[in-house]
């Protein structure tokens, strides 16, 4: 256990006054160990953790006047305890806050971490970016996009004005944006991806999938299991290689295409207000009720898990796929 300790940036501003420029950017080291964790809280910062130092070192620099000192407009506090640091970043004049984005004036965080370390990072004005960290990872913003790269463990990301795009992770990813896309890579866990204005996009997971956009197209390249994916104002498309958990594919307004393996076996409960539902031949289907060409209810290949397929305004396709 390292003995606590605190430094509070604001402080020292009257001894650095008699020299100009002295805080145009600012510096601190941490000694810690892997497994600790890094707290960031921000106004008007763009925010940078990267993973495989030795130490905790922080970095804050202007963005847009870099000669300016960041003390007469900024209240910068640094904490450390034990394996953990805090930093925190308060605008002094929130009269002036917007004045940071129209000159460009708000700041630039970097803080390298070692690779086996927990992150906690809040901004209430800029992006962030987390790479190379092997640990627990939650990241928020209110005005910017969210990017994470060779992150390995659980995910969680919030931003209420921008994209989210995660390369891969071998934990739960769990994400949601009010105005803008989601792109996920591969991802070992769970995925709950969420946006209430842009298109979600998953290259692979390795566990179930929850999509949901009210005004977008949601497209899963693969997914291990079962998918829940509902969009208001988009086309669904979406490839299992496994089924043993109940799905579901919902548009409002475009197509449904659902690839499964030639021998799955489900229960299929499809129709459409506006196309036509086709299921490939390969499937061995079974119809109970009445079906029409908008509308198939019954089992396939014996029946399983259920699969629930519902749009107001597209054709929905079944096709199979090759393992």
């Amino acid at each position: 256990m390292h003995p606590q300790s605190r430094t509070r940036a604001s402080l020292a501003a009257a001894a650095i006054a008699t020299a100009s420029f002295a805080n145009a950017s600012i510096e601190r080291e941490f000694a810690v160990s892997a497994g600790g964790r890094l707290v960031v809280d921000a106004e008007a910062s763009d925010v940078y953790v990267s993973g495989g130092a030795e130490e905790v070192r922080v970095a804050i620099a202007r963005r847009g006047s870099r000669d300016a000192d960041i003390l007469e407009d900024f209240d910068v506090d640094f904490r450390h305890a034990g394996d953990q640091v805090e930093v925190t970043v308060r605008v002094r004049d929130r009269s002036v806050w917007r004045r940071f984005w129209r000159d460009r004036g708000h700041l630039r965080i970097e803080a390298h971490v070692p690779h086996e370390f927990d992150a906690s990072v809040q901004t209430s004005g800029g992006d962030l970016r987390v790479t190379r960290l092997t640990g627990e990872t939650d990241a928020r913003t209110s005005g910017g996009d969210l990017r994470f790269e060779d992150v390995d463990g659980p995910i969680r990301g919030r931003t209420s004005g921008g994209d989210i795009r995660l390369d891969g992770t071998t934990g739960l990813a769990d994400v949601e944006t009010s105005g803008g896309d989601i792109d996920l890579g591969d991802i070992g866990g769970e995925v709950q991806a969420k946006t209430s204005g842009g298109d979600i996009t998953v290259e692979h997971a390795a566990a179930s999938v929850r999509a949901t956009t009210t005004g977008g197209d949601i497209t899963i390249h693969q997914a291990a299991d079962g998918v829940q994916a509902k969009t208001s104002g988009g086309r669904v498309r979406a490839t299992l290689t496994t089924l043993t958990q109940a799905s579901s594919l919902t548009s409002s307004g475009g197509s449904l295409t659902l690839h499964l393996p030639e021998r799955a076996a489900f229960d299929i409960d499809a129709k459409t207000s506006g196309g036509r539902v086709t299921i490939a031949e390969a499937f061995a289907v079974t119809t109970r009720g009445t079906n029409s060409k908008n509308k198939v209810s019954g089992t396939v290949n014996g029946g399983g898990p259920d699969v629930h397929l519902r749009t107001s305004g597209g054709a929905i396709r079944v096709q199979t796929h090759r393992r």
